[in-house]
């Protein structure tokens, strides 16, 4: 909410919801990576909406997983 926030606070509009279906134009997202056994591994919390983590990153993760079960 600090990012929306601060948005408001220079006089930025926010998004306005999709009107023909339920949407959260509002919503901050994450991207977790857990292992086998449920444990996350990596978690990436978003700062503002389109921010990500590289796919490169998220490969690395992997098969840094991978490598470790053989």
């Amino acid at each position: 909410m600090l990012f929306y926030s601060a948005e408001l606070a220079v006089g930025t509009e926010l998004p306005k919801p999709f009107t023909d279906y339920i949407d959260d134009p509002l919503q901050m997202a994450g991207n977790v990576i857990s292992n086998q056994r449920g444990e996350m591994v990596f978690v990436y919390a978003c700062q503002y909406p389109s921010d990500r983590p590289s796919v490169t990153e998220m490969i690395d993760v992997l098969r840094n997983l991978e490598s470790k079960r053989e």
